[in-house]
């Protein structure tokens, strides 16, 4: 009876470190070009990840209209999430954070270009958010005073661009950004100075 007794008790024990060992983690995966993004989990047991699957969500922007060919994906890791023992949290990773201006300004680049077609600022302002943040994570850390500059552009070029009502507009806020912003004077929504 006893041995019965210590046996279900060990079996009950063996379960609930079994449950407590077991958590499932989760994030997302963005195009740092097209913004296609998946969702990747993992299923892991004692910290081991024992599997993980990978599955599409959004398509992305419409890279080969823009550009002529399909996107080359350049995928980061952006916001997580995890559960263990029924518990729930989530947030962004440092990798999402990192690239969350160029992210930004990629989205807002695609609008402007969907609204107004414009080849010429299409290029250039492509052209100069590679130069900002590379979409292969070259970019230097933002601890030094060249990189908050250079996220500071990153942001405002994509909340301008948000708010452009036109292409003069779009041109207004390209030569603001190639002087990092200094002058706001006449752009949409600028703050008075």
């Amino acid at each position: 009876m006893k041995a019965a007794l210590l046996a279900i008790f060990g079996i009950i024990i063996v379960a609930i470190i079994g449950v407590a060992a077991w958590s499932e983690y989760g994030y997302s995966i963005v195009c740092t070009k097209c913004l296609a993004t998946k969702h990747a989990t993992e299923q892991r047991f004692f910290g081991l990840t024992i599997r993980t699957t990978v599955s599409p969500i959004g398509g992305g922007q419409n890279y080969e209209g823009v550009f002529g060919r399909p996107c080359d994906h350049v995928f980061h890791r952006g916001g997580w999430g995890t559960m263990h023992l029924g518990f729930i949290s989530c947030g962004k990773t440092r990798e999402g954070l990192l690239y969350e201006p160029r992210d930004s300004a990629v989205a807002m680049a695609f609008r402007a270009t969907k609204l107004y077609h414009d080849d010429e600022l299409t290029k250039r302002t492509f052209a100069m958010i590679d130069r900002l943040a590379p979409p292969d994570g070259t970019t230097p850390s933002n601890d030094s005073e060249a990189g908050r500059t250079r996220e500071v552009t990153l942001r405002l070029l994509g909340h301008f661009l948000g708010r452009a009502n036109s292409s003069e507009d779009w041109r207004l806020i390209l030569q603001a950004a190639e002087n990092s912003f200094e002058d706001t004077t006449g752009l949409p929504d600028a703050p008075s100075p």
